[in-house]
């Protein structure tokens, strides 16, 4: 950590835009000191007021946050407690820790991928977390205000990979933000971004649904921002509606005590404790005409249970927390985008998984007629799905990726698209003849091609001369 003085402050935040109670800045005047390189030690600055701060670990969160808001003028919000986050690696090189020591057993997920499932001769596209960016916390312990916390990682992507982890993993989006003490780094999210921009408190991670509910109305109360608390409450309710009682056939309103304990999901954290309930207790006004706190079995551990029992249809298949999450937000925002997440979610259970792993795959003109287009061709072709995946496209590229790959199959032989299954293209460019070219030439060996067949071809008509007789859909 860099030494934190004054004049460290004052090169970020100069007299023409220093922050005050009297200073009114735009967005755009935000975000650049937001990304000025000398505004990581500003906060840290701003923090070591409140504690002696150690020599490293990530500082991330609320009280991140607030000291961010003061500085840029947004009033002077509340910092109870500092979190200073530390990662032990991959799972690999995690030492024993004793299970008395876990404090929070569910993972926190934060990206989606699509995976061809087989079952009994069947196959399917679905969606699943990552496993290469999630993370557990597994260890706790404080110092006034000062708390330390220990996550294990599921996999090591790399230092400032993994602090982008963590912050993803914070449920509000005014809360994604941290700071790397070694260095005096910041670093923040999108949806952070957009909160500095919009002022608008919205959900980011829902795996502790209950938790969240309390929070959202504790920021907006600390930081006196916008919260559509209707549209957020509705969202965090189809947690336990989806991903617990919902999905197991058992009705969703009504449960006693021990029957929630009793189908309990590892998928969100169903319970919380008394700091919690006081604070439901604070907020109820607002929190009960979407909950009902109950307590449970165990002493001074409750839970809530949403008074509504309507589960949305587009989110009734969810499995996660993070698709269920996805899935909500591409029903809101403007009316085309909106209709067009619409149309590839109502019509297509292929598209559709790419959508929720990518919301920029709508962006771009699209129909009905074109994801059934892409359809029929993973369904002969279901394992270059994971491909096109990669490829990061949107409908309309994709689709153009897809009719490239058809033609050449057409008259130089299907076994391309098995080469594509084992050589994945460039990201983000959409294939190409020249590419499927340069890949066929790629396997010549003494002039003659070393032959890869497609692992499954469904409905495929190769002839003996290894060509496939495709119809060109329009």
């Amino acid at each position: 950590m860099k030494d934190l003085t004054n004049s460290t402050v004052s090169s970020v935040l100069t007299e023409d835009t220093m922050a005050s109670n009297t200073t009114v800045l735009s967005n755009g005047a935000m975000v650049s000191i937001l990304e000025s390189a000398n505004f990581g030690n500003t906060v840290l600055y701003e923090l070591a007021k409140l504690a002696e701060l150690p020599k490293y670990g990530f500082i991330a969160g609320g009280s991140v946050a607030n000291a961010i808001f003061k500085l840029l003028g947004k009033g002077n919000p509340p910092i109870n407690d500092i979190d200073i986050f530390t990662y032990v690696g991959s799972h690999y090189t995690l030492p024993p820790i004793k299970p008395s020591s876990i404090t929070h057993r569910v993972p926190i997920e934060t990206e989606l991928k699509p995976r061809v499932a087989w079952y009994n001769q069947i196959w399917g596209l679905i969606v699943e977390p990552d496993s290469r960016y999630s993370y557990t916390v597994v260890d706790s312990t404080n110092s006034g205000i000062l708390n330390y916390v220990t996550v294990r990682l599921s996999f090591d992507n790399g230092h400032e990979k993994n602090l982008m982890l963590i912050i993803k993993g914070f449920d509000i989006n005014a809360c994604q933000v941290g700071v790397d003490i070694e260095i005096g780094k910041l670093y923040y999210t999108e949806a952070f971004i957009t909160f500095i921009k919009t002022w608008q408190l919205q959900v980011s991670h829902a795996a502790t649904p209950f938790h969240t509910a309390v929070r959202l109305c504790k920021k907006k109360d600390e930081i006196g921002c916008y919260l559509d608390i209707d549209s957020e409450m509705t969202l965090l309710a189809q947690v336990p509606l989806v991903l617990g009682y919902g999905q197991r056939g058992v009705p969703a309103c009504g449960l006693s005590e021990s029957k929630l304990r009793e189908i309990y999901s590892n998928k969100y954290a169903l319970t919380f404790g008394m700091k919690y309930y006081q604070l439901y207790q604070k907020y109820k006004d607002e929190l009960e005409a979407y909950f009902v706190c109950k307590s449970t079995d165990t002493p001074e551990l409750y839970t809530m249970i949403p008074r509504s029992c309507t589960v949305i249809e587009y989110l009734k298949d969810s499995e996660t927390v993070i698709e269920l999450l996805r899935i909500y937000r591409l029903l809101q925002g403007k009316t085309a985008s909106v209709n067009r997440n619409k149309t590839i979610l109502s019509s297509s259970s292929i598209a559709s998984q790419f959508l929720i792993c990518s919301s920029a795959y709508s962006k771009c003109d699209l129909t009905a007629e074109h994801i059934r287009q892409i359809d029929n061709f993973i369904e002969q072709h279901p394992i270059i799905a994971t491909v096109l995946f990669e490829l990061r496209l949107n409908v309309k590229d994709q689709l153009s990726s897809i009719r490239v790959i058809k033609r050449f199959a057409k008259r130089e032989g299907v076994e391309i698209i098995g080469l594509l299954e084992h050589d994945t293209p460039p990201v983000g460019v959409p294939i190409t003849e020249e590419y499927l070219c340069s890949l066929r030439d790629k396997y010549m060996v003494d002039g003659e091609l070393v032959l890869k067949r497609p692992e499954l071809v469904i409905g495929f008509n190769v002839s003996v001369k290894k060509t496939a007789s495709l119809q060109e859909k329009s």
